[in-house]
């Protein structure tokens, strides 16, 4: 194509641009961008350029041919590969740092290999290697019609974290629509990292397959699976939007317990007060850690409305339903709930050719959920591609006999836009069975579950391997998953160790008891000693146990009383006091001595009067026993009278049990329940009144 033929097709973006084309002018993108100033353009033809681009503050657009009739094939074609960057700190495929504009444009390209830059975070939070595809900073770029793929920040080295694989803006905004952002891993945000951003618009993109975990475990790690929204820009207070994108497939696994925000938000995470409004996307089989929703709020009151989030979320037109997507790129069925179900202001509504809807976007004018659907709704390249994923790569059958007959579901999902097949799996042994008709096909974008078996003949103990062989184009062939399991009569002593709080109490009470459940939740018996560390309470015999040995059967439980004579106890300065239970199981695996701390404060003087009443608290304590089968107790405290809310979720984010749903009197309470009808696995139960909401994990083994 010559110059002057696309100095015409450019005309309308501007009458006086300079066109520079690579490779005919220039050898590589970075030096056609270097000769151009304000309002030039860069047309890069088809072929793979191994660069780290960087636009130094030019505001020009930089586009693959794809502008020519907007064909996605030169989308494929035209490919920036940042795999070789000229030096191991500057790796993202493109950087726009320098204050650039919403006429700086970046369209038309596949985006790969970046490895993320070595950025200092303006704000003081230290260094991070941030921005595998795009690392935009103070500017408000509009980056468009790109196909944003496999782009992994592991590089952890002399950085707090990675985030931001595919793109990553700071302290700025600007426009990212109409891309394909999928297969990119960090530590935090793997497809889109918005921090200090407002008035960003992230629209009709496809957010598929991103993921977070914690690649080096000793680096923290910050949730976010597909997008990770932090702090508004100081000064600015308007709203990120996020407006009919499709979030398929993005997992936020990294360890829970590494951060605040670490294993949340498979689809998006929005804390320290972003701002932003969330409508008319699709959120359905993201999956974290903890999980709770596709989207996790930790901070903020986002405007969350006409979204279909798998696991449900309060908000206008919000609804709960499977897509149905089609077998291609996840344009919807024509029976899918999406369709005509997004915001209802004509403002949104799908584009029209001659009064009919224009195909991807259909039913009628009124705004298609997901990527399809509003104004800017266009076709991508057709891509269609089976994607298996397996949430654990560990399967623990627990504690057994021989002959004992245990058995736990795999659960496997198809992320992918096309029909996935599990074709076969190889168990390590013949006490292994999978009790499922090989080869299994699952549809596109849906789940399920594959009972495996393990009956033990003889006392072993199990540390093997099962391979699963699938049509997956991306992961790993085969896939192993560790098989764990214990066929030799073991003990397990299970204790709650939170610590028990007594709250004040007046030095005149007589007496203050708990009564503390350990349980033997093994296959063999166990012999427990109990003894006390006082920690400060003088005369020691101020504190009693009401057992100190015994022996336990599996399955066993003993119930042990400690009490407290307030009256008989030395008042120190402070009145605070902390001693600590010591529990030590002598036939288990682990025989180490574990402790719980029961905290108490006194107050007055001895024959002051009245006993003072603790004030209460909200309290959700932990399950037990924990692991259970099939009965559990779980332990809470309310502090007013009021409406409580006590839910079960898998690890998916599915709702499996309401346990309780009744207005409640302030103070202790204690309800069993009972999972005789759930596999074994991780659960969360959350509890709710007024205000207050905890969450905590269960465990059934069966």
């Amino acid at each position: 194509m010559g110059k002057s033929l696309i100095l015409v097709v450019l005309a309308a973006v501007s009458l006086s641009a300079n066109i520079h084309t690579v490779p005919a002018d220039y050898a590589t993108i970075q030096s056609a961008i270097e000769a151009s100033v304000n309002g030039d353009t860069v047309v890069v033809f088809p072929g793979t350029y191994f660069e780290n681009i960087n636009f130094h503050g030019k505001n020009v657009v930089v586009t693959s041919r794809f502008f020519e009739s907007n064909d996605m094939q030169y989308i494929l074609q035209t490919i920036i590969n940042g795999s070789k960057p000229n030096h191991p700190d500057t790796a993202s495929c493109v950087l726009i740092v320098s204050g650039e504009n919403s006429s700086a444009v970046l369209q038309g390209f596949t985006l790969t290999g970046g490895k993320g830059t070595r950025w200092t975070d303006e704000h003081g939070a230290g260094i991070y290697r941030e921005g595998g595809g795009i690392l935009v900073t103070v500017s408000s770029p509009v980056i468009r019609y790109n196909y944003i793929i496999n782009n992994e920040i592991f590089n952890t080295g002399n950085v707090t974290s990675t985030g931001g694989a595919g793109i990553r803006i700071g302290d700025g905004g600007g426009i990212v629509e109409n891309n394909v952002i999928t297969l990119n891993k960090a530590m935090y945000g793997g497809g889109i990292v918005l921090n200090y951003c407002s008035g960003t618009i992230v629209r009709n993109n496809l957010i598929l397959e991103n993921t977070v975990r914690q690649y080096d475990l000793n680096k923290q790690a910050f949730g976010g699976g597909g997008i990770w929204m932090g702090s508004p820009k100081p000064g600015d207070a308007s709203s990120n939007i996020i407006e009919n994108n499709t979030f398929i497939g993005n997992v936020a696994l990294d360890n829970s317990s590494s951060s605040s925000l670490a294993g949340r938000g498979g689809a998006m995470i929005i804390h320290s007060k972003a701002k932003a409004i969330v409508r008319n996307n699709i959120m359905w089989q993201n999956h974290s850690a903890f999980p709770i929703s596709a989207l996790a709020v930790l901070g903020g009151s986002p405007q969350v409305e006409y979204n279909d989030i798998m696991g449900g979320y309060p908000g206008t037109g919000n609804i709960d339903a499977d897509p149905q997507f089609a077998d291609t790129a996840f344009v919807l069925k024509h029976t899918s709930p999406c369709i005509d179900a997004g915001d209802t202001s004509s403002v949104f509504s799908d584009p029209l050719d001659a009064e009919v809807v224009r195909y991807p976007a259909q039913g009628t004018a009124r705004n298609d959920m997901g990527a399809y659907g509003g104004p800017r709704s266009i076709s991508f390249f057709a891509f269609s591609r089976p994607s298996v994923f397996l949430p654990l790569d560990l399967v623990n059958f627990g504690l057994m006999l021989p002959g004992d007959s245990v058995t736990v579901g795999l659960t496997v999902v198809n992320f992918g836009s096309k029909t996935a097949v599990i074709d076969s799996i190889r168990l390590p042994s013949g006490d292994f069975s999978a009790v499922a008709a090989m080869p299994m096909t699952l549809d596109v974008n849906t789940l399920a579950s594959i009972p495996l078996q393990l009956k033990p003949l003889e006392k072993i103990q199990y540390k093997d391997t099962m391979f699963v062989y699938h049509n997956s184009t991306f992961m790993k062939n085969p896939y192993t998953v560790l098989l764990r399991g214990n066929a030799i009569p073991t003990p397990l002593m299970s204790v709650n160790l939170l610590e028990h709080n007594f709250g004040v109490l007046d030095i005149n009470t007589p007496s203050k008891d708990t009564t503390i459940y350990i349980y033997n939740l093994g296959t063999g018996k166990d012999s427990i000693r109990i003894t006390l560390n006082p920690f400060g309470v003088k005369p020691a015999d101020a504190l009693k146990l009401s057992a100190s040995a015994f022996t336990l059967a599996p399955g066993d439980s003993q119930a042990v009383t400690f009490t407290l004579y307030p009256q008989q106890v030395t008042k120190t300065l402070l009145g605070v006091y902390s001693p600590k239970i010591l529990f030590k199981s002598f036939f288990g695996e682990d025989t180490a001595t574990v402790e719980k701390t029961m905290r108490f404060k006194l107050t007055g003087t001895l024959g002051a009067g009245e006993y003072a009443v603790s004030p209460m608290e909200y309290v959700l304590e932990q399950n037990y026993p924990n692991p259970f089968n099939p009965s559990t107790s779980i332990r809470f405290t309310i502090a007013a009278e009021g409406f409580v809310l006590l839910k079960v979720y898998d690890i998916l984010g599915n709702e499996v049990s309401t346990v309780i749903n009744e207005r409640m009197s302030v103070g202790e309470h204690r309800v069993a329940f009972n999972a005789e009808h759930l596999a074994s696995g991780v659960y969360v139960y959350r509890l709710t009144s007024g205000k207050f909401t905890s969450i905590k994990k269960m465990t059934v083994i069966k």
